[in-house]
């Protein structure tokens, strides 16, 4: 098991990349865990990632992966990065049911840009999903019960509390 208490960050940042493959990654392969250190692999512009490279990338010594910018992704690609044992977040901004179910696998933290949640998803993540951490603070409004399922979340940190006005308003 890793440490609770780092001494370190460590991030690796690849901010002039706007699409991930296996030679734009392939230093991974040679990183080592240092011990007492949080690795964390940012990804900012990133926008599209193959399926090669998300094994890499999850099989990398990183607690943190965060893809901020991808948008959109393959249901191949997604079920591999689900299986990431860290820290997670996706730009997501729209999800189906099966990518709801997909996600699933993930048992750590998972973040997700969503704008919006259909109630299905909402009931997947809500009462389904194992990890430690949901965020789905970019929501711009949701339905009722859709926020009803989601706080279902029986893990220790559910954020879908940054709404807009007009989003809190759709609650009442």
């Amino acid at each position: 098991m890793r440490p609770i208490h780092n001494n370190k960050i460590n991030t690796h940042c690849f901010s002039l990349y706007s699409k991930l493959d296996v030679k734009d990654i392939k230093e991974i392969r040679q990183l080592k865990r240092l011990d007492r250190c949080l690795m964390i692999f940012e990804a900012p512009r990133v926008t599209k990632i193959s399926t090669q490279a998300a094994k890499i990338l999850i099989n990398g010594p990183f607690d943190i992966i965060e893809l901020k910018s991808l948008k959109k992704v393959s249901n191949k690609t997604l079920s591999i990065l689900a299986n990431f044992k860290g820290a997670l977040t996706i730009g997501l901004e729209a999800l189906t049911e099966a990518q709801a179910l997909i996600l699933l696998q993930n048992k750590a933290a998972l973040e997700l840009n969503l704008k919006t949640i259909t109630i299905s998803c909402a009931k997947i993540l809500g009462s389904s999903y194992e990890g430690n951490i949901l965020e789905l603070k970019l929501l711009k409004s949701i339905h009722p019960k859709a926020f009803e399922y989601l706080n279902k979340f029986k893990g220790d940190y559910l954020n879908i509390s940054e709404f807009r006005q007009k989003a809190i308003h759709k609650l009442n």
